[in-house]
């Protein structure tokens, strides 16, 4: 006998992160959401054709805005923007169960920074090598890295990357 697999509307696969959870509505979209952003938890959309019924996966892409298609999940439908498909959001219901199940291991993303002190007290120096050299935050903040002043662990191109990164977000507010 061939292996079916079995597949949830988006409203049983919210009822089931709601209950599993212990979320409100909301917070169980927002997980769905995430989980199938991430690639791990496999969705499709069924619509009619003139060829008949289409199975179709949608990428993760879709889940994070970056693609050509809408997500609703109030009515659980997937528009494809290029094809002009609508059909009815379908979420794999084996790989749901394993990502409810087994929650984020570590802190909560961005809510660890243990070098954020130091590196703020490089920020004045990474503005002045920006400025005299006209050179990039990333690659001011290379600079730095050679010159041993940045703190942290890693390559030196991911301490350059954090470094920059923070910069750049504290200069943007």
């Amino acid at each position: 006998m061939p292996y079916s697999e079995s597949w949830l509307t988006v409203a049983s696969a919210l009822d089931m992160i709601a209950r599993r959870r212990n979320v409100g509505p909301d917070a169980a979209r927002t997980i769905l959401t995430e989980a199938c952003a991430s690639g791990k938890v496999r969705s499709r959309y069924i619509a009619s054709h003139n060829r008949g019924i289409v199975f179709s996966r949608i990428f993760p892409g879709f889940w994070r805005g970056c693609a050509g298609g809408n997500i609703d999940l109030n009515n659980g439908t997937f528009r494809s923007l290029d094809l002009d498909y609508v059909g009815i959001i379908e979420i794999n219901d084996r790989d749901l169960n394993r990502w409810v199940a087994r929650p984020r291991r570590g802190p909560k993303v961005g809510k660890l920074a243990r070098f954020r002190e130091a590196d703020r007290r490089l920020f004045p120096e990474l503005a002045r090598i920006m400025n005299e050299k006209q050179v990039s935050a990333t690659e001011a903040a290379r600079q730095l890295v050679k010159a041993g002043k940045v703190a942290g662990h890693g390559s030196p191109e991911s301490l350059a990357k954090r470094l920059a990164k923070v910069f750049l977000a504290a200069e943007i507010r």
